[in-house]
This record gives C-alpha cells, structure tokens and sequence, in this order.
C-alpha cells in the first residue's frame, strides 16, 4: 500500500492509475484518493462534527449530520472526541467516506474498533462506492464477507 500511495519508491516495475505512471503524475492520484489510516486521524479537542468541518469545510451542515447520522454519531455531534470511545472515533474519521467524491479509496484496518452496527454501515457504503464505479484498496485482519471481488484485499 504504501508504494501504490508513493510513500516509497518501487524498486522493480511500475505503477499506473488510468493509463498513467503514477511516478510521474503522482498528482493526478492524489487527487483522485481518500486515504483512511490505522489510526483515526482525528484532533480530540474537537467535536465530531467540528472534525468533519475540518476535512471538508465546502461541505453544508446538512451533509455533515447525515455523515454523522450514518456512522451512528448523530447525538454526538457536539461531543468532544477526547471523550468518545475508540469505535466512536473511529466512526468519526470513517464518516469521511459519506462526505467525499474521491474514486479511489485506500482503507488501512477500516474495521479495527467497529462494533457490529459500525461494520454492516461501512460495509454497506463500501458497496455503494463500489457500485458507483469507485474502487477500493484495504488492508484487513478481517473476512470480507459481503463485498464485490472488485475490493483489492493487501494482506495485513
């Protein structure tokens, strides 16, 4: 993962993302990704909607609680992260996912911290990327049960 997102040079072969050498247009990849990590990636002094604004501060008030509502962090849109549990935390970077138009979706451990409502709503949006034409790419200690073979499962 970390050679496709250009963390690190490929030592043999090459890279293409629509026909293009990602070593030479790296731009036109990054622009066409969303990269959730391991971590959360959120600031614990702020809300979870605040963290959201944060993200994608063109986004209406409206489309952040629906992001919110879908990761089931409706009722804590005011709450400070600091004082959520890690699944909360979690949700709260994940709801990234609802708010953004990006094609091509790295996913590092998605589910760690997921409980079970948590991991049938990003399931459930990871098919809806997918049947959009989106594309993903995951590291995951899980099965992945119920997702189109089209997800790229790296070995974690």
């Amino acid at each position: 993962m970390k050679a496709i997102l250009g963390w690190v040079r490929l030592e043999d072969g090459s890279l293409e993302f629509n026909g293009e050498d990602v070593t030479q247009h790296r731009d036109m990849l990054l622009q066409s990704q969303l990269y959730l990590g391991h971590t959360p990636g959120i600031k614990s002094v702020f809300s979870a909607l605040e963290n959201l604004q944060l993200y994608c501060p063109d986004a209406s008030e409206e489309a952040l609680e629906h992001a919110l509502s879908q990761v089931q962090l409706g009722a804590f849109a005011d709450t400070p992260a600091a004082q959520l549990s890690a699944g909360q935390k979690r949700r709260i970077a994940l709801a990234r996912l609802w708010l953004t138009d990006k094609a091509l979706w790295f996913l590092d451990e998605p589910f760690t911290a997921l409980d079970v409502k948590g991991v049938a709503a990003l399931e459930q949006r990871m098919s809806e990327h997918l049947a959009l034409g989106g594309a993903i790419v995951i590291t995951t200690h899980q099965p992945l049960l119920h997702l189109s073979p089209k997800v790229i499962e790296l070995a974690a």
